[in-house]
């Protein structure tokens, strides 16, 4: 009989102190919706930032062969260094000839940036009707023919 009582007693306490708590007013039930809404949008950041961070490192220029240029004055002039023009050119001669491009010819070229640094991942631009050569720095260049 003494435990019953006990029990009673500490269940009597522990409704008082939820009382006093605030934990049976509208107040409580308004603070952990707000709560619950601020965890949600920090999560919904979260996600959109693991997937679109990288992204905005990236960089994008559309570009047109000038008169007489080569690639890589066309690659000069959009900002690659000079050891990324070299490789983007190695890599592009393996399978055209950078001499065929001509006079407003568009070409793509993507870039990772880093502050004020920029490094060149990409490049890409039609080679004749139906066929693109590419290259990234992840794979090796390729014609692709449709």
């Amino acid at each position: 009989m003494a435990a019953a009582g006990l029990m009673a007693a500490a269940f009597l306490v522990g409704l008082g102190l939820a009382w006093n708590a605030g934990l049976f007013s509208g107040a409580a039930t308004a603070a952990a919706a707000e709560s619950a809404a601020m965890r949600e949008e920090a999560a919904r950041r979260a996600e959109q930032l693991a997937f679109t961070e990288v992204y905005l490192r990236h960089e994008t220029k559309e570009m047109r062969v000038a008169n007489g240029e080569t690639l890589a004055g066309l690659l000069a002039r959009a900002g690659a260094s000079s050891s990324d023009t070299n490789a983007a050119m190695s890599s592009i001669s393996d399978v055209y000839n950078p001499r065929r491009l001509r006079p407003g010819q568009a070409i793509s070229l993507y870039f990772q940036r880093d502050g004020a640094d920029a490094q060149l991942t990409g490049i890409a631009f039609r080679s004749e009707p139906g066929a693109s050569v590419t290259a990234n720095r992840t794979t090796t260049v390729r014609a692709l023919l449709r």
